[in-house]
């Protein structure tokens, strides 16, 4: 995004956009830098005034903070939203250009955490017989598979999550299915011979998750 000039009007434009839209918006890179810095200089402004034009202004600052606020809460919950539906479909791509540094390593951390309950709720349920399946609730992973994740090796299904290192183009794999194009901090799962090819050639990284 552009160079972004910071003032009320643009924060709200950013909350409104935010608030229209089911996916997360991008935010312009200068954001977790400069808005803290824009709401400072304003209380600064406040308390330097007196009377009405501080009133007026202590209502501004009041306003600026509740927009900031809402803004930082609406997209927490899409990032959490995000986690849960990697979780529950490795394959769906994470587009991290939307997200800041900080959301980023949120995003990483809630969905390690995810992973790890669904391990180890899995392993706590009960098994009804030895000749019948293991009962799984509806959107869990089974237990063997959720391990391997965990462990940051191939599935049962032969599929390997791995982070994406540098910007790749599409292209098409052994099976003759088209993989690609990825962004930098993507998060895919891809057949493991596919997996290994770029993990060895430092495009990827294998997600290895603490049990």
């Amino acid at each position: 995004m552009g160079e972004l000039v910071i003032s009320y009007e643009t924060l709200f434009e950013l909350l409104r956009l935010e608030r229209s839209r089911t996916e997360l918006q991008q935010l312009p890179d200068e954001y977790s830098s400069m808005v803290p810095a824009f709401v400072a200089t304003e209380e600064q402004t406040a308390g330097a005034l007196s009377g009405d034009e501080h009133t007026k202004k202590a209502i501004s600052v009041k306003n600026l903070l509740k927009i900031v606020s809402e803004l930082y809460e609406r997209r927490e919950r899409k990032i959490v939203l995000l986690a849960l539906d990697k979780v529950k479909t490795p394959a769906s791509l994470v587009d991290f250009k939307k997200l800041l540094p900080s959301e980023k390593e949120f995003f990483e951390e809630i969905l390690n955490l995810l992973m790890r309950y669904r391990h180890t709720a899995g392993e706590k349920l009960p098994e009804k017989k030895d000749t019948e399946k293991r009962i799984v609730p509806q959107g869990f992973i089974s237990t063997p598979q959720a391990a391997k994740q965990v462990q940051g090796i191939p599935d049962e299904n032969g599929m390997q999550m791995v982070r994406i290192l540098s910007p790749f183009p599409s292209f098409v794999g052994p099976n003759l299915e088209t993989y690609g194009p990825f962004s930098e901090n993507d998060i895919t799962s891809l057949p493991a011979p596919v997996a290994k090819l770029m993990i060895d050639k430092k495009r990827a990284s294998a997600i290895r998750v603490n049990s």
